[in-house]
């Protein structure tokens, strides 16, 4: 069920850049600023408003995602550069606050009121599967990334599958380390998400080394 969950959340944010093919980026830009200020209200002041809050998460992970994919040129090193950095990041940012965090629960529902507006949440039986708003602009922006190559929606939807199953197969094989840093690296999906996005560019590169023989012979 956690994988399942994490790979409709993948494919919604992997879908988005294409479903907004013909949206001016002006409108993305409105959409991912309304969603912003609406999660940095919601995170200060508790706002216990879920499930409202993945809506907004959701919006600004692909509205975000979609702009920072058409910023950046759709070539191999800017992008792969980009990703390293956003890694770097994501496992710094988890290592220097990996450990338990702050119990607020809202009333009833069992989240805390203030994160829940930093994570995409999926009930489960077991609880909840999180996946955080940089993960979500991430996957959109490799979509986006591999819309602008022309390389087709499935290449474009590797790189946040490929991630989110590679993470939950470490999650199932490690278990809950002791480690809190080992823990807090277990919890970064970016670097996840760039093996992911290796693997589609060279499944694009083969594809399109497959398709110039075929076309020779014709």
């Amino acid at each position: 069920m956690h994988l399942l969950a994490g790979l409709v959340a993948a494919l919604a944010c992997g879908l988005g850049p294409w479903a907004m093919a013909g949206v001016r980026s002006r409108w993305l830009e409105a959409g991912a600023g309304a969603s912003l200020v609406a999660m940095v209200v919601g995170a200060v002041f508790g706002l216990p408003l879920y499930p409202l809050s993945d809506v907004v998460i959701l919006v600004f992970g692909v509205c975000g995602g979609t702009l920072l994919g058409r910023v950046m040129p759709p070539k191999f090193v800017p992008f792969l550069v980009l990703l390293m950095a956003l890694s770097v990041l994501d496992v710094a940012q988890n290592v220097a606050f990996s450990g338990p965090a702050p119990a607020s629960p809202a009333p009833g529902g069992g989240l805390d009121p203030h994160f829940i507006w930093l994570n995409f949440r999926v009930p489960l039986p077991t609880g909840h599967f999180s996946l955080g708003f940089a993960d979500l602009v991430v996957i959109a922006a490799a979509s986006e990334h591999f819309r602008r190559r022309s390389a087709g929606w499935p290449v474009a939807l590797l790189p946040g599958m490929l991630g989110l199953a590679i993470g939950d197969l470490l999650a199932v094989g490690f278990g809950n380390p002791s480690q809190p840093a080992v823990a807090a690296l277990l919890q970064s999906l970016i670097p996840l998400v760039t093996l992911g996005w290796l693997v589609a560019v060279a499944v694009e590169r083969i594809r399109s080394g497959t398709e110039s023989r075929g076309a020779g012979f014709s």
